[in-house]
């Protein structure tokens, strides 16, 4: 007869076996539930601020308006009010980016922008972390032999990615060309690096 902690078992009373088993190896609490599924990127999840910030950027840039060189004007190029529009579709303060009645050109932006009130510097590498956020950044460089050139900075579908591969900030580019692409390809070399400014209000 079976003997398991005191407890007797009759020989035809299988039910020791199970004991026995429970004895020599316990039974193990069930493991933990899963976790959830990663939550989509902000940069695609409808509604975000990364999201809206990414529309009007694509509008922009996709804009026929915006196409450089047009027919009836071969030198122009488009940077300041593609720049000016997307401001204006996030809500972003808009009295340094005009000049007088009009949108401001990116020389006469980059000196108001660096005086401004409503605005203020931000390091390359914050540029990019606030364009993740869903916060707009300009980047503007003058050229005192002639055009500056403006662009917005660009959320990332992958936060950090461009970082790591030292390609921050990607911006959302409208002038000669009209790309999403590191900002080091859509500036002149030539010229004093760029400047990025954010609001001063998100």
């Amino acid at each position: 007869m079976p003997v398991i902690d005191g407890k007797y078992y009759d020989t035809d009373d299988a039910s020791w076996w199970d004991d026995l088993i429970d004895k020599v190896w316990p039974k193990q609490p069930p493991p933990p539930a899963s976790p959830p599924p990663p939550a989509p990127p902000a940069a695609i999840t409808p509604g975000t601020p990364q999201d809206k910030l990414i529309q009007a950027q694509d509008a922009a840039r996709t804009n026929p308006a915006y196409k450089p060189h047009p027919p009836t004007n071969p030198d122009a190029t488009f940077c300041n009010f593609a720049t000016c529009d997307i401001s204006k579709t996030v809500g972003a303060p808009m009295k340094d980016l005009y000049y007088g009645n009009r949108y401001a050109l990116a020389n006469e932006a980059a000196k108001q922008l660096a005086n401004s009130s409503e605005w203020h510097e931000v390091l390359p590498k914050d540029a990019q972390n606030l364009a993740n956020q869903g916060t707009l950044v300009i980047g503007v460089q003058p050229n005192p032999y002639g055009h500056g050139h403006m662009v917005t900075v660009r959320p990332e579908t992958m936060p950090g990615l461009a970082g790591s591969l030292g390609q921050a900030p990607i911006v959302n580019n409208i002038g000669e060309d009209r790309d999403v692409v590191p900002a080091s390809q859509a500036f002149d070399k030539r010229l004093s690096r760029p400047r990025y400014y954010a609001p001063n209000k998100r």
